[in-house]
Protein backbone atom coordinates (compact mmCIF):
# COMPACT_ATOMS: atom_id res chain seq x y z
CA UNK A 1 0.00 0.00 0.00
CA UNK A 2 1.15 3.26 -1.10
CA UNK A 3 1.15 6.04 1.76
CA UNK A 4 -1.24 8.27 -0.42
CA UNK A 5 -4.00 5.12 0.15
CA UNK A 6 -4.54 6.26 3.52
CA UNK A 7 -2.60 9.03 4.09
CA UNK A 8 -3.29 13.01 3.21
CA UNK A 9 -1.64 16.49 3.64
CA UNK A 10 -2.25 20.27 4.06
CA UNK A 11 -0.23 23.42 4.47
CA UNK A 12 -0.86 26.14 6.84
CA UNK A 13 -1.77 29.64 4.60
CA UNK A 14 1.46 31.30 6.21
CA UNK A 15 3.32 27.93 4.73
CA UNK A 16 4.99 27.51 8.76
CA UNK A 17 2.69 23.86 8.95
CA UNK A 18 2.16 20.93 7.64
CA UNK A 19 -0.22 18.76 8.13
CA UNK A 20 -0.77 14.82 8.03
CA UNK A 21 -4.38 13.17 8.45
CA UNK A 22 -5.51 9.41 7.88
CA UNK A 23 -8.01 9.43 5.26
CA UNK A 24 -8.42 5.54 5.17
CA UNK A 25 -7.98 3.87 8.40
CA UNK A 26 -8.61 4.20 12.38
CA UNK A 27 -5.38 4.38 13.99
CA UNK A 28 -1.90 6.28 13.80
CA UNK A 29 1.03 5.00 15.55
CA UNK A 30 3.64 8.30 15.87
CA UNK A 31 7.22 6.34 14.83
CA UNK A 32 9.54 9.64 14.76
CA UNK A 33 10.13 12.45 12.79
CA UNK A 34 13.16 14.99 11.81
CA UNK A 35 10.52 18.46 11.92
CA UNK A 36 9.09 19.29 15.22
CA UNK A 37 5.77 18.26 16.51
CA UNK A 38 3.46 17.78 19.67
CA UNK A 39 3.45 14.14 19.65
CA UNK A 40 5.45 12.19 21.70
CA UNK A 41 7.53 9.44 19.93
CA UNK A 42 5.40 5.79 20.29
CA UNK A 43 1.51 7.52 20.91
CA UNK A 44 -1.28 5.68 19.38
CA UNK A 45 -4.49 6.18 18.31
CA UNK A 46 -3.74 9.52 16.32
CA UNK A 47 -6.05 10.31 13.64
CA UNK A 48 -3.55 13.51 12.17
CA UNK A 49 -0.19 14.83 13.04
CA UNK A 50 0.58 18.41 12.58
CA UNK A 51 4.76 19.21 12.08
CA UNK A 52 6.57 22.46 11.84
CA UNK A 53 7.59 22.87 8.11
CA UNK A 54 10.98 22.60 7.27
CA UNK A 55 13.48 25.38 6.26
CA UNK A 56 14.57 26.23 3.14
CA UNK A 57 17.75 25.09 2.71
CA UNK A 58 19.34 23.72 -0.33
CA UNK A 59 19.38 19.92 -0.80
CA UNK A 60 17.27 19.68 2.40
CA UNK A 61 15.38 16.10 3.16
CA UNK A 62 13.45 15.67 6.37
CA UNK A 63 11.32 12.19 7.21
CA UNK A 64 8.22 11.29 9.29
CA UNK A 65 7.92 7.43 10.37
CA UNK A 66 4.56 6.37 10.54
CA UNK A 67 2.35 3.25 10.57
CA UNK A 68 -0.97 3.31 10.17
CA UNK A 69 -3.90 0.66 11.00
CA UNK A 70 -6.01 0.69 7.43
CA UNK A 71 -7.98 -2.13 6.16
CA UNK A 72 -7.41 -4.24 8.76
CA UNK A 73 -3.84 -4.29 8.81
CA UNK A 74 -0.75 -2.01 10.21
CA UNK A 75 0.90 -0.37 7.47
CA UNK A 76 4.47 1.41 8.70
CA UNK A 77 5.54 4.09 6.19
CA UNK A 78 9.03 6.58 5.81
CA UNK A 79 7.74 9.66 4.50
CA UNK A 80 9.88 12.11 2.72
CA UNK A 81 9.88 15.71 2.82
CA UNK A 82 11.30 17.77 0.60
CA UNK A 83 10.92 21.14 -1.94
CA UNK A 84 9.34 20.49 -5.15
CA UNK A 85 12.05 21.54 -7.59
CA UNK A 86 8.45 22.28 -10.05
CA UNK A 87 8.54 26.20 -11.05
CA UNK A 88 4.78 25.62 -9.98
CA UNK A 89 5.93 25.11 -6.05
CA UNK A 90 8.73 27.65 -5.60
CA UNK A 91 6.65 29.31 -3.29
CA UNK A 92 5.33 26.16 -1.58
CA UNK A 93 6.53 25.00 2.01
CA UNK A 94 8.25 21.68 1.94
CA UNK A 95 6.09 18.55 0.31
CA UNK A 96 5.34 15.29 2.14
CA UNK A 97 5.81 12.72 -0.46
CA UNK A 98 3.26 10.07 -0.44
CA UNK A 99 3.40 8.36 -3.50
CA UNK A 100 6.65 7.43 -2.46
CA UNK A 101 8.83 6.73 0.37
CA UNK A 102 12.05 7.67 1.44
CA UNK A 103 15.08 5.56 0.58
CA UNK A 104 18.09 6.86 2.88
CA UNK A 105 21.02 7.90 1.57
CA UNK A 106 24.64 6.57 2.50
CA UNK A 107 24.24 3.47 2.94
CA UNK A 108 21.84 3.86 5.94
CA UNK A 109 20.01 0.47 6.21
CA UNK A 110 16.65 1.08 8.12
CA UNK A 111 13.07 -1.47 8.33
CA UNK A 112 9.94 -0.02 9.39
CA UNK A 113 8.25 -2.31 11.64
CA UNK A 114 4.30 -1.93 13.03
CA UNK A 115 5.89 -0.53 16.26
CA UNK A 116 9.09 0.64 15.41
CA UNK A 117 12.88 1.40 13.38
CA UNK A 118 14.91 -1.17 13.07
CA UNK A 119 18.57 -0.16 11.96
CA UNK A 120 21.61 -1.88 10.82
CA UNK A 121 24.93 -0.15 11.61
CA UNK A 122 28.04 -2.56 10.99
CA UNK A 123 26.54 -5.69 11.56
CA UNK A 124 24.60 -4.45 14.59
CA UNK A 125 20.94 -4.04 15.36
CA UNK A 126 19.43 -0.74 16.98
CA UNK A 127 15.65 -0.60 17.46
CA UNK A 128 13.32 1.80 18.66
CA UNK A 129 10.82 -1.29 19.39
CA UNK A 130 10.31 -1.55 23.00
CA UNK A 131 11.03 -5.40 24.53
CA UNK A 132 11.49 -6.61 28.02
CA UNK A 133 15.08 -8.12 26.47
CA UNK A 134 17.10 -7.74 23.33
CA UNK A 135 18.89 -10.56 21.52
CA UNK A 136 22.89 -10.23 21.61
CA UNK A 137 23.66 -7.54 19.04
CA UNK A 138 20.42 -6.28 19.32
CA UNK A 139 19.87 -2.53 21.41
CA UNK A 140 17.36 -0.34 22.27
CA UNK A 141 17.42 3.70 21.03
CA UNK A 142 14.62 5.41 23.14
CA UNK A 143 14.81 8.23 20.51
CA UNK A 144 12.81 7.87 17.38
CA UNK A 145 13.39 11.43 16.31
CA UNK A 146 17.28 10.50 16.33
CA UNK A 147 16.71 7.32 14.12
CA UNK A 148 15.12 9.90 11.87
CA UNK A 149 17.71 12.21 11.61
CA UNK A 150 19.99 9.43 11.24
CA UNK A 151 18.10 8.63 8.63
CA UNK A 152 17.88 11.62 6.67
CA UNK A 153 21.12 12.31 7.31
CA UNK A 154 20.94 14.56 9.69
CA UNK A 155 23.02 12.59 12.16
CA UNK A 156 25.75 10.44 12.65
CA UNK A 157 26.00 6.57 13.74
CA UNK A 158 28.07 7.49 16.65
CA UNK A 159 25.24 9.80 18.00
CA UNK A 160 22.81 6.38 17.57
CA UNK A 161 25.11 4.24 19.36
CA UNK A 162 25.76 6.43 21.98
CA UNK A 163 22.06 6.84 22.99
CA UNK A 164 21.98 3.00 22.86
CA UNK A 165 25.25 3.09 25.40
CA UNK A 166 23.67 5.48 27.68
CA UNK A 167 20.03 3.75 27.60
CA UNK A 168 21.72 0.22 28.17
CA UNK A 169 23.76 1.75 30.82
CA UNK A 170 21.06 3.55 32.87
CA UNK A 171 19.26 0.17 32.49
CA UNK A 172 21.78 -1.50 33.64
CA UNK A 173 22.54 0.50 36.74
CA UNK A 174 18.92 0.61 37.75
CA UNK A 175 18.66 -2.66 37.73
CA UNK A 176 22.07 -3.24 40.25
CA UNK A 177 20.57 -0.18 42.60
CA UNK A 178 16.81 -2.06 42.60
CA UNK A 179 18.56 -5.07 43.49
CA UNK A 180 21.30 -3.56 46.17
CA UNK A 181 18.19 -1.67 47.86
CA UNK A 182 15.96 -4.61 47.67
CA UNK A 183 18.49 -6.78 49.76
CA UNK A 184 18.63 -3.78 52.23
CA UNK A 185 14.99 -4.18 52.13
CA UNK A 186 13.98 -0.68 50.94
CA UNK A 187 10.50 -0.05 48.44
CA UNK A 188 12.30 -0.26 45.35
CA UNK A 189 8.75 0.81 42.49
CA UNK A 190 9.80 2.86 39.79
CA UNK A 191 8.15 5.86 41.84
CA UNK A 192 9.94 5.93 44.82
CA UNK A 193 13.51 4.58 43.20
CA UNK A 194 15.00 8.56 42.40
CA UNK A 195 13.67 9.93 45.46
CA UNK A 196 15.89 7.03 47.25
CA UNK A 197 18.80 7.37 45.54
CA UNK A 198 18.56 11.48 46.37
CA UNK A 199 18.12 10.17 50.40
CA UNK A 200 21.17 7.40 50.09
CA UNK A 201 23.19 10.33 48.36
CA UNK A 202 21.96 12.80 51.23
CA UNK A 203 22.67 10.00 53.89
CA UNK A 204 26.30 9.44 52.31
CA UNK A 205 27.15 12.77 52.44
CA UNK A 206 26.01 12.88 56.71
CA UNK A 207 28.19 9.81 56.79
CA UNK A 208 31.26 11.54 55.15
CA UNK A 209 30.78 15.01 56.97
CA UNK A 210 30.62 13.08 60.18
CA UNK A 211 33.63 10.60 59.63
CA UNK A 212 34.83 13.91 59.03
CA UNK A 213 34.39 15.06 62.77
CA UNK A 214 35.45 11.67 63.87
CA UNK A 215 38.40 11.98 62.56
CA UNK A 216 39.40 15.02 63.55
CA UNK A 217 38.11 14.38 67.17
CA UNK A 218 40.86 11.64 67.09
CA UNK A 219 43.51 13.58 65.34
CA UNK A 220 46.41 13.30 67.88
CA UNK A 221 47.03 16.89 66.92
CA UNK A 222 43.45 18.27 67.52
CA UNK A 223 43.30 19.90 71.15
CA UNK A 224 40.00 17.70 71.61
CA UNK A 225 42.10 14.94 71.81
CA UNK A 226 43.86 15.52 74.93
CA UNK A 227 40.60 16.25 76.54
CA UNK A 228 38.49 13.16 75.69
CA UNK A 229 36.52 13.74 79.19
CA UNK A 230 35.35 17.18 78.39
CA UNK A 231 31.56 18.28 78.01
CA UNK A 232 31.84 18.75 74.36
CA UNK A 233 34.03 15.87 73.45
CA UNK A 234 31.11 13.81 76.00
CA UNK A 235 28.02 15.61 73.61
CA UNK A 236 29.69 14.81 70.57
CA UNK A 237 30.18 11.01 71.49
CA UNK A 238 26.53 10.78 72.73
CA UNK A 239 25.34 12.17 69.66
CA UNK A 240 27.23 9.46 67.57
CA UNK A 241 26.02 6.53 69.67
CA UNK A 242 22.43 7.30 69.11
CA UNK A 243 22.76 7.86 65.52
CA UNK A 244 25.00 4.61 65.38
CA UNK A 245 22.48 2.73 63.40
CA UNK A 246 21.12 5.11 61.20
CA UNK A 247 24.55 6.25 59.75
CA UNK A 248 25.71 2.41 59.86
CA UNK A 249 22.09 2.08 57.07
CA UNK A 250 23.25 5.22 55.42
CA UNK A 251 26.93 3.62 54.95
CA UNK A 252 26.12 0.63 53.88
CA UNK A 253 23.57 1.90 51.31
CA UNK A 254 25.97 4.84 50.30
CA UNK A 255 28.45 1.96 49.59
CA UNK A 256 26.47 -0.12 47.95
CA UNK A 257 25.21 2.35 45.49
CA UNK A 258 28.94 3.88 44.68
CA UNK A 259 29.93 0.20 44.14
CA UNK A 260 27.19 0.46 41.22
CA UNK A 261 28.36 3.25 39.94
CA UNK A 262 31.52 2.11 40.08
CA UNK A 263 30.52 -0.86 38.33
CA UNK A 264 29.43 1.28 35.05
CA UNK A 265 32.51 3.23 34.84
CA UNK A 266 33.74 0.49 32.14
CA UNK A 267 30.73 1.78 29.78
CA UNK A 268 33.14 4.46 28.03
CA UNK A 269 33.07 8.33 28.20
CA UNK A 270 29.51 8.62 27.17
CA UNK A 271 28.03 6.81 29.51
CA UNK A 272 29.75 8.09 32.32
CA UNK A 273 29.13 11.79 31.46
CA UNK A 274 25.19 11.03 30.62
CA UNK A 275 25.38 8.94 33.97
CA UNK A 276 26.81 12.00 36.16
CA UNK A 277 23.85 13.91 34.53
CA UNK A 278 21.75 11.65 35.76
CA UNK A 279 22.78 11.28 38.85
CA UNK A 280 22.87 15.07 39.19
CA UNK A 281 19.52 16.05 38.19
CA UNK A 282 17.82 12.68 39.67
CA UNK A 283 15.37 12.78 36.67
CA UNK A 284 12.91 9.57 36.66
CA UNK A 285 14.75 7.03 34.51
CA UNK A 286 13.10 6.42 31.22
CA UNK A 287 11.64 2.80 32.53
CA UNK A 288 9.77 4.56 35.10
Amino acid sequence: MNPNACLAITASEDKKTLYLRVTDGQNLLFLGSTLATAAAVGTCGLTSLTFGASPKETGRIDVIAVSVLSRGEWHSFLLEVSFRKEPSFADKPAYIWLDREHVPNQGRLATLATTGIRLNIDGEIYTTAKADSYPDGEHFVPDGNLVCRYLACQAEADEVLAAAEIHEAEATLTEIVKAELAQLEYPVDGQSLPSLIRQACADLKTVRDTLKCARNWLDPENELHHHAVDSLANAKTRSLENTQKELATALTLGDHLRQAITKMIWRGGRARTALDNWVRKFDPPKWA
